[in-house]
Formats: structure tokens, sequence, C-alpha cells
């Protein structure tokens, strides 16, 4: 889910959090990741705390533990790839700085397509191709943000080189770089999931890239499964969840026998998703929520709190720190 990062806590069961803390001090472009216990209570103190000691402060994630449990590197390390991190060096880099790159020998210069191959159960699978090279991707509804790819998009159209690590649970890094003329920029899309490495890295021209992307984001947006099947696949109502899908089971399993459906799991699958979206009614609060969403990727505009929530602006005044202490009181 976009939002798993803020599940429920509350402080009469002694749960805790590690806020994780992108931090630029003061005279510096040097970013740090910090990890802070703090109770319910505490989450404004200490981020005001960190407004006022600090250039710079962004929520990266937050984590929920009880109290003693033992902190992996590679948990704090996803929450800042969920937002668009790179470490470089003992430093982070946030997804609008460019990272620092080894200039390349020779790339081929061509053009770059994205096409949606499946949206169902949680997942988004994508097929990029460019020239002769073709590279398969997934967006994961717990780990890849929609609105962190929204903010890739924003950055390249606005002439910046983003880089995020924003498909296939956080091994798929996005990263633009200049192009050895000003039309040209260089694209690396490079897969590290187990079951799908591989990698493209390729010049293209920079205008197509930008529509390229934005026909991805809209295409996204305007898919009938991108709620019921992304968005909020974990949190439907599990009463008409069964409901549909029992019915569905009979229906096929009695279809394939008398030879109206062919025997065959995706044709299966494909119906059964439809019958979901169709069937299965959204929570009135994620309804209005996926208007939102929805709006987003076709504008690529983000609204600020998501912003602010996702890590991609800093929290700069006490506001956004009570902000911030609302979305753990309420998750």
């Amino acid at each position: 889910m976009p939002k798993a990062s803020f599940d429920a806590m509350t402080h009469k069961d002694q749960v805790f959090s590690r806020l994780v803390l992108a931090l630029r001090a003061r005279e510096t472009n040097n970013w740090v990741l910090e990890t802070t216990i703090s109770s319910f209570e505490e989450v404004h103190q200490i981020l005001s705390q960190r407004i006022r000691d600090n250039a710079e402060v962004r929520l990266v994630g937050r984590l929920i533990h009880s109290p003693g449990a033992l902190l992996r590197e590679r948990e704090v390390e996803r929450c800042a790839f969920e937002c668009g991190w790179h470490r470089s060096g003992e430093f982070w880099v946030p997804i609008e700085q460019p990272l620092p790159l080894q200039p390349p020998l020779h790339l081929e210069t061509t053009k770059v397509a994205f096409t949606i191959k499946e949206l169902l159960f949680g997942s988004i699978a994508v097929e990029v191709m460019a020239g002769t090279q073709r590279l398969e991707f997934v967006f994961d509804d717990v780990y890849d943000k929609p609105v962190v790819f929204v903010r890739f998009i924003q950055i390249l159209a606005a002439g910046g080189l983003p880089h995020a690590a924003m498909a296939d649970s956080t091994w798929c890094d996005f990263i633009v770089d200049d192009g050895p003329v000003p039309d040209l920029c260089r694209l690396i899309v490079d897969n590290d999931a187990p079951d799908r490495k591989h990698r493209i890295d390729v010049y293209t021209n920079r205008t197509a890239l930008i529509e390229a992307f934005r026909g991805l984001a809209r295409e996204i947006g305007e898919h009938p499964n991108f709620a019921h099947h992304f968005l909020y696949h974990m949190c439907l109502p599990d009463e008409h969840y069964e409901r549909v899908g029992n019915a569905h089971d009979q229906d096929w399993a009695d279809g394939v026998q008398r030879g109206i459906y062919p025997d065959d799991y995706d044709a299966e699958n494909a119906l059964l998703g439809t019958r979901i979206v169709e069937q299965v009614p959204l929570l009135p609060e994620c309804a209005e929520e996926a208007v939102k969403y929805r709006k987003m990727m076709r504008s690529l505009e983000i609204p600020r709190d998501w912003q602010i929530e996702f890590g991609l602006q800093s929290i700069a005044t006490d506001e956004d720190a009570g902000y911030i202490r609302s979305l753990f009181a309420s998750k």
C-alpha cells in the first residue's frame, strides 16, 4: 500500500516509532540519515528540535517496533530507497539532487517506450523498450510509491536529473544524467531484482522521454484496476472480497467444464480482477483518496501534505511537524 510506512501505533500498547530522518546541516549540501526512538507524544517535539538544529529536515520513514527491538541497517536504507534517496559514499542523495556517476564509454542513442503488461493483485507489470533492449519491472503496492514516481517525472520535466529506486520493491533503479548534447539525456534502468536482473543504459531524447513517462503515469492513473488492485488491494472489505472470489471460483470451474471459459490461468485472473473492481466497494475514505491519486497521475501535481509525508519536501515549520504527528495519530 502506498501508505504502509504509517501502520497503526497506540501509546497504550507501548509501541514506539523509530523516526527515520534525513538531515542537512547548515552550510553543507551533504545529507545524513538519523534514526531516533520516540513515543507518540514525542514526535512533534523531536521534529521541532531537528528543524531548529539543521538547515533541512525530511521525514524518510517510520519503523514500528517494541522497546528493545534491534534495528537492521537494511530497514533504514529501505525507508530511504522508498522515498527516492540513494547512498553516495558516506552521505545520501535526495531524488532531485544529481547522483554522481562514472561517464560511459559508449552508449546507443535510441527511443524509450513503456508498456503496461498487467495491473492486478497489488502489482503493476511494465515493459520498457530501448531500441533492441528490453527490460521488465513491477511497481509493488507496498514499497513502490506513486508519489515518488510522479516526483521523478516532475524533476525530469523541469530539466533536472532525478533518480529513484522506484520499482520491484526498491530493487530497480531509475537514473537520469546529462547526455552529450542538450537534447539528449542518459537513462539508466538497473533492475537488480533476483528474478529480473537486467540493465538498460542509453542516450535518448529528453523531450520524448518526458512524454513517455507522462504517458505511463497517465495510463496507470486511468486504469480501471488502479484503485482496487494497487492503491487499496490490501484493505478491500474482506466479506465482499471473499463473496466475489468464491462466486468466481465456482463460475469459472463450471465455465471451463462446459467450454465457456478457456482453461487458462491468466484469463481467469483477468476476469476475477474485473469482477473485484465491479463488485467490491471501496471504503468511502479510500474512494475519496483514489480521486486525488488519479488526479495526481494525470496532472503530475503532488499535494504539499503528500510531499512532506513521503519525504519529498522538507519539514520547515512547527505546523509541518504537527502534521506529521497527526499522521501518526490517525494511522
